[in-house]
């Protein structure tokens, strides 16, 4: 009988995988801290087939949102209009 994979065994295979194709360590930090923070939530280490849709829903339901948890994009610096190649009315 085969033991079914474990999430936390597919975490760290996935893991493994985003290393090889040379994720930046920052998109890898992330994903870790992510998924650490979903084995918290589930409680266990359950068989990764037994995590379902509905896990993942309640999971980011439960997430807090804030302004303070938003990325803030930088603002684009404004820069006035050309208005040299607007045709004006009647041409």
């Amino acid at each position: 009988m085969h033991n079914p994979i474990t999430f936390s065994q597919a975490v760290d295979g996935y893991l493994l995988d985003a290393g090889a194709r040379r994720l930046s360590s920052h998109t890898v930090a992330d994903y870790t801290v992510t998924f650490r923070k979903f084995a918290h939530f589930l409680g266990n280490d359950p068989a990764l087939a037994a995590v379902t849709p509905g896990h993942v829903r309640a999971f980011l339901a439960a997430q807090p949102v804030s302004k303070k948890d938003r990325p803030q994009l930088p603002r684009r610096p404004r820069r006035p209009l050309d208005l040299g190649n607007q045709r004006k009315p009647g041409e």
